[in-house]
């Protein structure tokens, strides 16, 4: 787990991102598949594992096995939005207590995440047993509300299409974006809402 520093960063350039407005869109190469994110005339991106991490969960990268979560087990880390609020799986408000927490965005839409992270042990990568996401990084949830979002993740390495699909996603599930904090892996800070659009088509 990794704790929120207290420094402040300079301002940053949300002029870099090129953001799809709000809508509906699909995985690419799916033509089928409900509408799962508010990104209008885009194909969703997805976002494969870092091969380096290939076979992480056999003890070929670590002294330790990986842990690979399968459909039952990732259950207990599923977030969901209600009202622009973010809650557990128990049913209650979401809090990582000051603490950065991990989290991917799958591609059909449900978040994962949780401040149980350890070197070795459990990753970005654990979630979907090393499947590919749509978004990842890292939330810091206070009493259910997200204040800061980075785009920080060794095994998935988002880059700004997959950090604009997540923000739009969570904007598009009712979450205020301009109460948020957006840090770059860079060290960058700048509200969300400058960093992807929220305006309806």
């Amino acid at each position: 787990m990794r704790t929120a520093p207290t420094r402040v960063y300079g301002v940053f350039l949300a002029s870099l991102f090129v953001v799809p407005p709000l809508g509906a869109c699909r995985q690419q190469g799916d033509t089928t598949a409900p509408d799962a994110y508010p990104c209008e005339g885009r194909v969703i991106k997805i976002l494969a594992m870092n091969e380096a991490m290939e076979g992480e969960d056999r003890g070929e990268v670590f002294d330790t096995n990986v842990r690979y979560l399968d459909e039952v087990a990732r259950e207990e880390y599923l977030l969901r939005i209600e009202g622009g609020k973010v809650t557990s799986s128990e049913g209650g408000g979401y809090d990582t207590h000051g603490e950065f927490a991990i989290f991917v965005l799958s591609p059909d839409g449900a978040l994962y995440a949780t401040t149980e992270d350890e070197t070795g042990i459990f990753h970005h990568s654990s979630f979907l047993a090393g499947g590919p996401v749509a978004g990842a990084g890292e939330l810091i949830v206070a009493g259910g509300s997200i204040t800061t979002f980075t785009d920080r993740s060794g095994h998935y390495r988002p880059g700004t299409a997959h950090t604009g699909q997540t923000l739009c996603w969570l904007a598009e599930q009712g979450v205020d974006l301009s109460a948020v904090t957006f840090r770059s892996i860079h060290g960058d800070t700048s509200p969300a809402s400058a960093v992807v659009r929220t305006a309806s088509p």
